[in-house]
Protein backbone atom coordinates (compact mmCIF):
# COMPACT_ATOMS: atom_id res chain seq x y z
CA UNK A 1 0.00 0.00 0.00
CA UNK A 2 1.47 3.54 -0.94
CA UNK A 3 1.58 6.17 1.67
CA UNK A 4 3.21 9.11 -0.04
CA UNK A 5 4.58 10.10 -3.75
CA UNK A 6 6.72 12.70 -4.64
CA UNK A 7 7.40 14.18 -7.52
CA UNK A 8 10.74 17.04 -8.38
CA UNK A 9 11.18 19.29 -10.96
CA UNK A 10 13.65 17.50 -13.08
CA UNK A 11 10.65 14.33 -13.22
CA UNK A 12 11.76 11.72 -10.87
CA UNK A 13 8.62 10.04 -9.37
CA UNK A 14 9.38 8.97 -5.47
CA UNK A 15 6.97 6.87 -3.67
CA UNK A 16 6.60 4.89 -0.85
CA UNK A 17 4.25 2.62 1.87
CA UNK A 18 3.89 0.04 4.22
CA UNK A 19 6.32 -2.16 3.14
CA UNK A 20 8.96 0.00 4.08
CA UNK A 21 10.69 0.28 0.59
CA UNK A 22 11.56 3.83 -1.12
CA UNK A 23 10.99 3.71 -5.02
CA UNK A 24 11.45 5.28 -8.31
CA UNK A 25 8.83 5.19 -10.67
CA UNK A 26 11.49 5.46 -13.83
CA UNK A 27 10.01 5.76 -17.20
CA UNK A 28 11.85 6.95 -20.42
CA UNK A 29 10.61 8.50 -24.10
CA UNK A 30 10.45 6.24 -27.01
CA UNK A 31 14.07 7.10 -28.96
CA UNK A 32 11.60 7.33 -32.70
CA UNK A 33 13.58 3.70 -34.05
CA UNK A 34 11.58 0.74 -35.07
CA UNK A 35 11.82 -1.44 -31.74
CA UNK A 36 11.98 1.29 -29.23
CA UNK A 37 9.15 1.87 -27.11
CA UNK A 38 8.46 4.20 -24.08
CA UNK A 39 9.52 2.23 -20.63
CA UNK A 40 8.21 2.52 -17.27
CA UNK A 41 9.70 0.74 -14.50
CA UNK A 42 10.24 0.70 -10.63
CA UNK A 43 13.49 0.98 -8.75
CA UNK A 44 13.81 -0.16 -5.31
CA UNK A 45 16.33 2.55 -4.10
CA UNK A 46 17.25 0.82 -0.28
CA UNK A 47 17.58 -2.20 -1.61
CA UNK A 48 21.12 -4.03 -2.12
CA UNK A 49 21.35 -5.31 -5.43
CA UNK A 50 24.09 -8.09 -3.77
CA UNK A 51 21.82 -8.71 -1.03
CA UNK A 52 18.73 -9.28 -3.41
CA UNK A 53 20.69 -11.55 -5.68
CA UNK A 54 22.36 -13.69 -3.48
CA UNK A 55 21.09 -13.93 0.04
CA UNK A 56 18.54 -16.11 0.89
CA UNK A 57 15.07 -15.15 2.32
CA UNK A 58 15.63 -17.02 5.51
CA UNK A 59 19.04 -14.93 5.83
CA UNK A 60 17.80 -11.43 4.52
CA UNK A 61 17.55 -8.32 6.76
CA UNK A 62 13.99 -8.03 8.38
CA UNK A 63 10.96 -6.04 7.09
CA UNK A 64 11.16 -2.37 7.54
CA UNK A 65 9.64 0.00 8.92
CA UNK A 66 5.94 1.48 6.91
CA UNK A 67 6.87 4.93 5.48
CA UNK A 68 4.29 7.77 6.61
CA UNK A 69 5.83 10.27 4.65
CA UNK A 70 8.40 11.98 2.16
CA UNK A 71 9.01 15.35 1.72
CA UNK A 72 11.67 17.11 -0.36
CA UNK A 73 13.59 19.98 0.18
CA UNK A 74 14.58 21.22 -3.30
CA UNK A 75 16.78 24.11 -2.42
CA UNK A 76 18.85 21.63 -0.38
CA UNK A 77 18.57 18.36 -2.49
CA UNK A 78 17.50 16.12 0.16
CA UNK A 79 15.22 14.32 0.68
CA UNK A 80 13.21 13.72 4.11
CA UNK A 81 11.28 10.29 4.94
CA UNK A 82 9.07 9.51 7.76
CA UNK A 83 8.87 6.02 8.91
CA UNK A 84 6.36 4.21 12.05
CA UNK A 85 9.24 3.39 14.47
CA UNK A 86 6.23 1.91 16.61
CA UNK A 87 2.58 2.63 17.78
CA UNK A 88 3.92 5.94 19.04
CA UNK A 89 7.59 6.66 17.66
CA UNK A 90 8.53 7.35 14.46
CA UNK A 91 11.94 7.82 12.64
CA UNK A 92 13.18 10.30 10.35
CA UNK A 93 15.57 8.96 7.34
CA UNK A 94 17.72 11.61 4.62
CA UNK A 95 18.95 11.51 1.72
CA UNK A 96 20.79 13.76 -0.74
CA UNK A 97 19.70 13.58 -4.20
CA UNK A 98 22.61 15.18 -5.76
CA UNK A 99 23.68 18.26 -7.03
CA UNK A 100 21.72 17.87 -10.16
CA UNK A 101 18.72 15.72 -8.26
CA UNK A 102 20.26 12.28 -10.18
CA UNK A 103 21.20 10.84 -7.52
CA UNK A 104 20.28 8.79 -4.14
CA UNK A 105 22.34 8.38 -1.10
CA UNK A 106 21.75 7.61 2.65
CA UNK A 107 22.81 10.48 4.78
CA UNK A 108 21.33 9.57 7.96
CA UNK A 109 18.91 8.46 10.42
CA UNK A 110 17.26 10.03 13.08
CA UNK A 111 15.19 8.07 16.23
CA UNK A 112 12.28 9.95 17.89
CA UNK A 113 14.24 9.81 20.78
CA UNK A 114 17.13 11.49 19.30
CA UNK A 115 14.89 14.79 17.94
CA UNK A 116 12.82 14.72 21.52
CA UNK A 117 16.09 15.71 23.53
CA UNK A 118 16.98 17.84 20.95
CA UNK A 119 14.10 20.13 20.91
CA UNK A 120 14.05 19.59 24.77
CA UNK A 121 17.63 21.36 24.83
CA UNK A 122 16.26 24.02 22.44
CA UNK A 123 13.03 24.76 24.15
CA UNK A 124 15.37 24.83 27.65
CA UNK A 125 17.54 27.54 26.38
CA UNK A 126 15.06 29.44 24.68
CA UNK A 127 13.12 29.70 28.21
CA UNK A 128 16.47 31.06 30.20
CA UNK A 129 16.32 33.37 27.71
CA UNK A 130 13.08 34.67 27.71
CA UNK A 131 13.26 34.56 31.76
CA UNK A 132 16.66 36.83 31.42
CA UNK A 133 14.93 39.41 29.14
CA UNK A 134 12.32 39.64 31.40
CA UNK A 135 14.28 40.42 34.55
Amino acid sequence: RIHSIKTIKNGRIFYAGSDGEIQEFVYSKDTGSLFSRNKCRKLNLNSNVFVNLFVPEFLKPKAKRPVLDIKVDESRNLMYVLSKASESQSDLHIYYLGMFETEFEHIVDVRQRVMNETLHKKYSKIREVRKEKLR
